[in-house]
């Protein structure tokens, strides 16, 4: 039996391809919303009940949410928008919390190409790119640091997933991953929902933060 997966950000740019991915490979999922009626206009085959899909109306910011959402489920994965204030960190605060509560042990985060981690080799572009990133969204990226320190100082599985421009587009499923550079400006969505799906039963980058980038094709 494939396992449940707990997802937020469903509504997000990156999160509708996670969703559809997610179901065509065989998952049951718990979806976290704040509004159960754009999730239905965006998905309305959800609209149709079905036992392998729960939506639970609710906000990451609350932990009683939180950890009615995250009951029952295998691996958490989080495509999570931004918000002003930002609240990356007290979001992935509140999932590692209920994560100990059920001993949940993957989790899955994807975040920007900013963010630094101990044994980066960033390209000129690359640097560029995150300089202009803190420089206009200093306080989203200092959030989103943050989020690194805390998943880097927990016991969690977790893959912190760096991505560049993201593109809603669908994907070929070719990506490049890295853990000290980004290869190219851009990443598809639906590349980055195969590469997200495929992190569930792959241990390569557990506790580690690769880039991830589409790769290519003429």
């Amino acid at each position: 039996m494939k396992k449940t997966i707990a997802v937020i950000g469903g509504t997000g740019k990156a999160g509708q391809f996670l969703i559809r991915q997610l179901l065509s490979e065989g998952y049951a999922l718990r979806l976290l919303v704040r509004h159960p009626d754009k999730l239905y206009a965006q998905q309305p085959s959800l609209l149709h009940p079905s036992p392998t899909v729960s939506v639970i109306r609710g906000d990451v910011q609350d932990l009683h949410a939180v950890s009615a959402w995250l009951q029952g489920s295998d691996a958490v994965i989080s495509t999570q928008g931004s918000a002003l204030p930002p609240n990356f960190s007290s979001a992935t605060a509140n999932i590692l919390a209920a994560m100990k509560t059920y001993h949940l042990a993957r989790y899955i985060v994807v975040t920007g190409l900013s963010i630094d981690i101990p044994g980066d080799d960033k390209s000129e572009w690359c640097r560029q790119a995150s300089a202009f990133m803190r420089q206009q969204y200093p306080d989203t990226i200092a959030d989103k640091q943050q989020e690194y320190s805390l998943l880097s100082r927990s016991e969690a599985n977790w893959t912190l997933v760096r991505i560049p421009l993201l593109e809603q587009t669908p994907g070929t499923g070719a990506v490049s991953a890295s853990l000290r550079d980004c290869s190219a400006p851009r990443i598809r969505a639906g590349d980055l929902a195969v590469f997200l799906t495929g992190q569930l039963e792959d241990s390569t980058y557990i506790r580690k933060a690769p880039f991830v980038a589409s790769i290519e094709t003429p």
